[in-house]
């Protein structure tokens, strides 16, 4: 996240995309990981990225509000 704060988007998605390795479908991490990809213009990446999460956790609000905002951006 400090990466993400500082503008290093590179970075950060490579250190978010580890921490998805080791810690696998949870859904804080795929959560900046779609914030991330966001930034850099990965549009497509992050929607993906966050249907995956609200499939792990249909509940969340937050993850489901920031899915439905990209979908109606498109």
């Amino acid at each position: 996240l400090i990466y993400f704060k500082q503008g290093k988007l590179d970075a950060a998605i490579e250190n978010l995309e580890q921490a998805n390795h080791y810690l696998p479908d949870t859904p804080e991490i795929l959560l900046h990981l779609a914030d991330a990809y966001l930034e850099k213009g990965l549009k497509e990446k992050a929607l993906q990225t966050l249907e995956h999460a609200v499939q792990i956790e249909p509940d969340n609000v937050e993850l489901r509000q920031k899915l439905n905002t990209i979908k109606s951006s498109r």
